[in-house]
């Protein structure tokens, strides 16, 4: 339908305006005003924007206020862990249980990189290593740094195949 090109009354105009704001605001109540405040329950009644700052409160994973946090001090006299040495050794692949690192009770840190085409598995029991009996494996070429608090007891390991070997460090 095409539109007229003039008016007759300004009465016509005003009616006009009013829809166009009744629209306007018939939006707003349905979908929100930045002011509205966050939905914090299962209010079905809520704007879209409240729902929408509700929901991005729960993503935010912090605290919402500095009030909630808990204080935290850090020791002026903690030293971060330091080593003396970093002896390198190298033990050959086998399929049968071997001692990859000694039990050292001055073991600061250790790693093991898997130089082989074989899976390794690592056993940090102390016992005999398998290949369902284990502590982790160690993919073919890679490196493996042991967690901290560090384990300085026996780690044994075995091999998915005998070729290759394990270089090894340990920080003392």
């Amino acid at each position: 339908m095409p539109y007229p090109t003039s008016v007759d009354t300004g009465e016509a105009t005003n009616a006009n305006q009013t829809t166009i704001i009744g629209h306007v605001d018939g939006i707003e109540t349905g979908i929100g005003a930045p002011g509205d405040t966050k939905v914090t329950n299962s209010d079905s009644s809520a704007s879209t924007i409240a729902a929408l700052k509700g929901l991005l409160t729960l993503l935010a994973w912090g605290q919402d206020t500095k009030a909630n946090s808990i204080p935290v001090t850090i020791a002026s006299d903690q030293e971060p862990l330091k080593a003396a040495t970093a002896p390198r050794g190298s033990v050959a692949a086998a399929t049968s249980s071997t001692t990859i690192f000694a039990s050292n009770a001055n073991a600061k840190g250790r790693s093991a990189f898997n130089d082989s085409s074989a899976i390794l598995y690592l056993d940090e029991s102390g016992g005999a290593a398998t290949t369902s009996n284990y502590t982790v494996q160690v993919q073919p070429y890679q490196l493996y740094e042991f967690p901290q608090p560090i384990y300085t007891g026996m780690v044994t390991g075995v091999w998915s195949s005998a070729t290759g070997a394990v270089k090894t460090k340990e920080l003392t």
